[in-house]
């Protein structure tokens, strides 16, 4: 009963304690729900893929048929989780009412990650070839939030100008566990 008491004890400690770099985030999918065909050619491709043996990647290429300003685009992103077999809204929403200065801000990191990942600049999108390569660094998991409980997750997100054209819909499938949960798991299959 003590070892019992003992286990618990150490379990939320851990649970509580934990930082970022305890998760094991695994993105699952990522789904292109929805593009502007008057804004980019239809031959665009986005592909996720295994980078390495524990590592996700994205390649995305994109053709540009209008210059875009990035003070003239909105974004809002949702958080769904799985429950009762469906994605169930969560209430948690992050609107960004003007990407130009989120990607100057570095809101969450997304210009460190997307700059080490291709030449890209939200808040002057040029016509042409617009390209990320092998995107998903690895220091990524430092913007991942400290506590959210564990699961499977939907990211639905939505960018559009402000005149209401809409321009892209990016759903991100994936799952939140904690390391020691995916190791004692492993443990049991030996």
């Amino acid at each position: 009963m003590i070892i019992l008491r003992v286990a618990i004890l150490i379990a939320i400690i851990y649970y509580s304690c934990s930082s970022p770099s305890d998760y094991k985030s695994l993105i699952e999918n990522i789904k292109i729900d929805y593009y502007n065909t008057d804004l980019a050619s239809p031959n665009s491709s986005f592909k996720l893929f295994k980078y390495n043996r524990s590592q996700f990647a994205i390649n995305v290429s994109i053709w540009i048929l209008q210059d875009l300003d990035g003070r003239k685009i909105e974004s809002a992103t949702k958080l769904y989780k799985f429950l009762s077999n469906d994605f169930k809204y969560t209430g948690v929403q992050l609107k960004v009412p003007n990407v130009c200065k989120m990607w100057k801000d570095d809101l969450y990191g997304i210009r460190t990650i997307m700059r080490k990942c291709g030449d890209v600049d939200l808040c002057d999108i040029k016509k042409g070839h617009w390209h990320l390569d092998n995107c998903w660094p690895t220091d990524s998991i430092k913007y991942f939030p400290k506590s959210i409980p564990l699961g499977h997750y939907k990211i639905a997100m939505e960018s559009k100008l402000m005149d209401g054209t809409p321009l892209v819909t990016i759903a991100w499938y994936g799952e939140a566990s904690l390391y020691f949960r995916q190791m004692k798991n492993n443990r049991e299959h030996l």
